[in-house]
């Protein structure tokens, strides 16, 4: 019964170790900051400058979908509502998804 039990919370932790709702959360390549109206996503490999970035709403609801030339990435957010939104980067050869709660 342990093992069942401790084999559920393992895997839960799985499923939800990508949502982010802290108002600031690193992971191990990526920096969420919330400062008033402005989402700063750093890319911790300082030598990415470029890339793709996509955000949308849990339905559907596309906030941002564009090139991004700086690193961090600032994003006003002071108009969003607050909900679940889905990031999608590229950048490199790498695509990375959060989902984060604003």
């Amino acid at each position: 019964m342990k093992k069942l039990v401790f084999a559920s919370l393992f895997f839960i932790g799985l499923v939800f170790s990508n949502n982010i709702s802290a108002q600031n959360s690193t992971d191990q390549d990526l920096q969420f900051k919330i400062e008033k109206d402005t989402l700063t996503i750093t890319i911790l490999d300082k030598t990415i400058k470029t890339g793709e970035i996509l955000i949308y709403k849990t339905f559907g609801d596309e906030k941002i979908n564009t090139d991004f030339f700086n690193n961090p990435i600032k994003i006003y957010i002071g108009d969003w509502e607050k909900s679940w939104y889905h990031i999608k980067l590229d950048y490199g050869l790498v695509s990375q998804f959060r989902h984060l709660f604003i």
